[in-house]
């Protein structure tokens, strides 16, 4: 159920990438890419732009507190299951996305990078999970 959730949450944000990325998210290039994000050469994908990077970090970031109702005590796992999700999804759009998928040969590193770049908010609002889970048993009578 986890990893359909990771799924769907990743699925949503490329969904509004796709529909607001010459509107909204081309507006905000990394340093050095302006002239290619103006041409139309880097397409709609969560770490091609820095708001759409903020954007995925604070959703994923959301992910694990949303899915504390639903993880009966087990956060970690859950956490790991969203991931998984997010992961798989983002191989799919990577690899049906040709300009993404020949855009360098050094695919492992970016897969690396994605992994972190998607990881490191999961695994914070789990922190934040976990630590409002003991809260919540800490001050239950």
């Amino acid at each position: 159920m986890f990893v359909l959730l990771g799924v769907v949450v990743m699925g949503f944000l490329h969904l509004q990438f796709m529909l607001f990325w010459r509107s909204h998210y081309s507006h905000f290039p990394w340093p050095g890419s302006q002239a290619a994000m103006a041409q139309g050469l880097i397409p709609p994908f969560f770490t091609n732009s820095t708001l759409s990077l903020k954007h995925t970090m604070a959703t994923l970031f959301a992910a694990p507190l949303l899915a504390l109702w639903f993880a009966r005590e087990r956060p970690w796992v859950s956490t790991l299951a969203i991931w998984a999700g997010v992961m798989l999804f983002n191989s799919f759009v990577w690899v049906g996305t040709e300009r993404l998928r020949h855009d360098s040969d050094l695919w492992p590193i970016d897969f690396v990078f994605l992994t972190f770049v998607t990881g490191i908010p999961l695994m914070l609002g789990s922190i934040l999970a976990l630590a409002m889970q003991c809260a919540r048993r800490w001050m239950a009578p």
